[in-house]
């Protein structure tokens, strides 16, 4: 049985647990300092929500401005709560009237570096007016702020996000 499915009258849904997420917070740490000599990953945080965007693990370098945290955080809600990453987040709503504090109030950021943490093998749901929405199996987010550019951010984010992936939903 997949981790979103029925099975007579119980839905089942995985869950993102401590286990993996300090899992995911290691494992970015590892990718962070083995980065070579660039000591710009010296000032990142990285943050990891569930679901609901309640923190799970969250992990700073020493010395770093509360500003630089408090972006990671927002990052992982921003990604957990649309269901995707903030880069399709940022392609969805420069088409549109839209801002971010209409979904998000004043808890969501745009900053690209934030993914949400769904199944490898799923395919993004569709709203029916050639747009996807996020993803059903979405379980959280992983935000990860100050590692270099933002494209730095992003490689570390997915680095946490295989991590988890590779528990979560092992190769069947």
């Amino acid at each position: 049985m997949g981790p979103t499915e029925w099975k007579g009258d119980m839905f089942k849904k995985n869950s993102l647990g401590i286990d993996e997420a300090l899992g995911s917070i290691h494992a970015m740490l590892d990718a962070l300092r083995a980065g070579g000599p660039d000591r710009y990953w010296q000032l990142a945080a990285m943050a990891i929500v569930d679901e609901g965007g309640q923190l799970v693990a969250f992990a700073r370098m020493d010395g770093l401005s509360m500003m630089v945290g408090d972006i990671a955080v927002r990052m992982a809600r921003t990604a957990a709560a649309f269901r995707r990453d903030i880069t399709e987040v940022n392609s969805y709503m420069d088409g549109t009237t839209w801002e971010l504090p209409d979904f998000c109030g004043d808890w969501g950021t745009r900053n690209p570096g934030g993914v949400a943490i769904v199944d490898p093998k799923e395919e993004p749901l569709n709203t029916g007016v050639g747009e996807s929405f996020g993803y059903s199996s979405c379980i959280g987010g992983i935000g990860v702020s100050a590692a270099g550019p933002w494209q730095k951010d992003l490689e570390i984010c997915r680095v946490g996000l295989r991590h988890i992936q590779a528990r979560v939903w092992p190769n069947d």
